[in-house]
């Protein structure tokens, strides 16, 4: 019998390391894992950061814009008022001629 435990001893010695370095390589996997998932969330946060600051480059660039199209609007209805003032000159002008006749 105690050749018999000595054998079994041995096994289970042998079923141990081989179950540590098992381990052992599940967590060096583990931890290979963690690394890439912290450097594409690094990454993706840097992509974010990058949007953020696009997206307010073009809020910017838009709001400039609507201003011009206001400032354009104003424009053009000044010269529309322009324009009917000088109708309205011309056909006081022509109701005058007409009346001279």
């Amino acid at each position: 019998q105690p050749l018999q435990y000595r054998e079994h001893s041995k096994n289970a010695r042998h079923t141990s390391a081989s179950e540590l370095k098992l381990a052992q390589e599940k967590l060096k996997n583990n931890y290979a894992m963690l690394e890439q998932s912290e450097n594409t969330n690094k990454a993706i946060q840097n992509e974010l950061k990058l949007s953020q600051t696009e997206n307010n480059d073009l809020k910017v660039k838009n709001d400039k814009i609507e201003i011009t199209c206001e400032r354009r609007q104003q424009d053009l209805e000044k010269i529309r008022a322009q324009h009917r003032y000088a109708e309205d000159e011309r056909d006081k002008l022509n109701i005058k001629n007409q009346d001279s006749d």
